[in-house]
């Protein structure tokens, strides 16, 4: 093999490995959506259960008076 030949087969195998990983960043990147969209829904869920222990509260002290 010439030195032409060995860059070739190198620059092959970094585009291969380049390949796998905008793959990968890509898998991440769906992965990193979704558990956006899970913090989004739990903080949304969080603040619902605040406001209904909020008015809970008000309730239970105004039936003191």
């Amino acid at each position: 093999m010439n030195k032409g030949d060995e860059i070739l087969r190198m620059l092959m195998e970094i585009k291969l490995d380049m390949k796998e990983l905008h793959e990968k960043v890509d898998k991440m990147e769906i992965k990193l959506d979704l558990l956006k969209k899970q913090n989004i829904k739990n903080e949304a869920t969080i603040k619902k259960k605040q406001k209904q222990l909020t008015r809970a509260e008000v309730k239970r002290d105004m039936s003191i008076f």
